[in-house]
């Protein structure tokens, strides 16, 4: 990942890069030109909202460090707490510069403003998301 790049077009790097898993799975995705809070809808008319977030270092206990990436969930500044509208019908977040997504239907998104993926969960602690890891047949219920 270059540093530097506006956070503007990495999110659309974002768009087009889930656009082209849901292609070559078949699916006819179109991107949405205004974000009201779906970025792409499927030709069934369900909407998918995208986020994505680069590779971070922290520190665990005992001064470990660990790779992770944090989502921010909220729409405005972290003092609004204020999770994501709810238009969506999946929240598909993209591990930056990897082929590593996770598919939540909406039903199953975390209910929290900040989420957190540690993709070596040996180095840090297990997630409870794996269920969801590049798991695209969800898309197909």
């Amino acid at each position: 990942m270059i540093q530097g790049i506006n956070n503007h077009y990495v999110g659309l790097a974002a768009e087009y890069r889930v656009i082209s898993e849901l292609l070559i799975r078949g699916f006819n995705p179109a991107r949405l030109m205004f974000d009201s809070g779906i970025d792409i809808l499927l030709d069934d008319g369900r909407g998918i909202q995208v986020k994505t977030a680069r590779i971070s270092t922290r520190i665990g206990g005992k001064g470990a460090k660990y790779l992770t990436y944090n989502f921010n969930l909220t729409g405005g500044r972290r003092r609004n707490r204020k999770i994501i509208n709810d238009k969506y019908d999946f929240l598909i977040f993209w591990l930056n510069g990897t082929d590593t997504f996770y598919i939540f239907p909406k039903s199953e998104t975390p209910n929290q403003w900040h989420f957190q993926i540690t993709p070596d969960s040996k180095s840090y602690r297990k997630t409870p998301y794996e269920k969801y890891k590049n798991n695209w047949e969800l898309l197909n219920h």
